[in-house]
């Protein structure tokens, strides 16, 4: 019953694998570390 519980997880975990996929969005910018423009990028990545 457990191995049939644990085959059934991992075969669900293999089918939507494919459908959930990240996506990485980079942005490089000349201001300077402390500048009011990089402090609301910084809470816009940590909110993301």
């Amino acid at each position: 019953m457990k191995s049939i519980k644990m085959l059934t997880l991992v075969s669900a975990m293999f089918l939507l694998a494919g459908t959930a996929s990240a996506q990485v969005f980079k942005i490089a910018t000349i201001a300077p570390e402390n500048s009011a423009w990089m402090i609301e990028m910084r809470a816009a990545a940590a909110e993301i």
